[in-house]
This record gives structure tokens, sequence and C-alpha cells, in this order.
């Protein structure tokens, strides 16, 4: 898991990867700081505990910490003349990799919901990489 957060980072901080169409900066950096978010989520999913569980809870929640990056990536998505198809459709893989995250979660599978969300984590790292998101 800190493997994944660690390219997250270093994806978000160095912009690596193919930039196929860039976010006005103030977009970038409230992506960058809702990513970095994201990222730090992860120990409280590999965590076993109340306290993590409502950790995860908290983020995930109506008007919790996800919907600000769910929001930002969701705006990008629907907007077909100013991003390329290919930037649309990671934002769209890294939503719906997040919604099965969520599923497996809310029904007790907790090591698949951990596999997904490491799996959601590594599509977000792209799709920051592909918009050219710098923190």
């Amino acid at each position: 898991l800190d493997v994944v957060g660690a390219r997250l980072a270093e994806s978000i901080s160095s912009g690596e990867g193919q930039v196929e169409a860039r976010l006005p900066r103030d977009q970038a950096e409230a992506l960058a700081r809702a990513a970095t978010d994201y990222g730090s989520i992860g120990e409280a999913f590999a965590a076993e505990d109340g306290a993590a569980a409502q950790q995860v809870q908290a983020y995930f929640r109506n008007g919790g910490g996800y919907d600000a990056l769910a929001d930002s990536i969701q705006a990008v998505t629907q907007n077909k003349e100013a991003y390329p198809k290919s930037v649309r459709k990671a934002g769209g893989a890294f939503l719906a990799a997040t919604a099965a995250t969520l599923e497996s979660y809310n029904t007790g599978d907790f090591e698949k919901a951990l596999v997904q969300y490491e799996s959601a984590l590594t599509i977000l790292a792209g799709y920051c990489a592909r918009v050219g998101d710098v923190a």
C-alpha cells in the first residue's frame, strides 16, 4: 500500500507520464489536494479497527472528502470539448473503481475492498499525470 501511495505522490508532484490536457492551476491544485487525501485514506482501509472504519466512512459519506475529488473528476469526464477521450475514460475508470471499492467495503469484504482501492489509486495516479496535475 505504501508503494501505491508513493507512486501517487510521485506522479502528482513530478507530473510524470504523458500530459494530454492541462487543468487550470486552481483546479489542478484542488485535484492534487483531493488526490493526496484519497491516498492517505489507504492506511484506514488496511487497518481493521473501529477508528479506521470511522475514518473511511467519514471520508466517503455525503459531503465528505471524497466528494471534492469525485466532483473534480466528473467535471472533466463530462467536458468533451476541453478534454480528450482518454482523459475522460481514465477519470470514469477511477470513479467506477472507487464505486466497486465502496460496494465491497460496505458489504464487509474488506480484503477485496483494499485490493480494489489500490487499483483505484493506481488509476488516479495515471489520471493525475494525464491532466498535468502538479502539487
